[in-house]
């Protein structure tokens, strides 16, 4: 498991890109949340530096800040989506989790 900003970059959009991008919010065998970032191939413990939420009584979805607390309604430019494990149990998904968990990538770069 990496600990440091490298799994989620910054990365610039074009109209003409697709939304390939995206981060998987996971547990492990422990039930312990983990996030595996689809477009750099790195799992890490520290959730993204935004996170989408859903207002309870409006139903709107708003972004939080998962250092500083900030909240906005409007959508960061850096945000990346979060696909949460809960929400969408499909075959890529399970994929994830079984194959490029955060025990297996820290294994396949060296760790222990």
């Amino acid at each position: 498991v990496v600990q440091d900003s490298y799994a989620y970059p910054t990365r610039r959009r074009n109209s003409d890109e697709s939304d390939e991008e995206a981060i998987y919010e996971l547990r492990d065998e422990e039930n312990r949340i983990y996030y595996f970032n689809a477009y750099t191939g790195v799992s890490m413990w520290d959730p993204p530096e935004w996170i989408d939420e859903v207002d309870e009584q409006s139903g709107a979805v708003y972004y939080t800040h998962s250092k500083t607390g900030e909240t906005q309604w409007e959508r960061p430019f850096d945000f990346v989506p979060i696909i949460r494990e809960e929400v969408y149990s499909t075959a890529h998904a399970r994929f994830v989790k079984d194959i490029l968990s955060p025990k297996r990538s820290f294994q396949m770069r060296g760790g222990s």
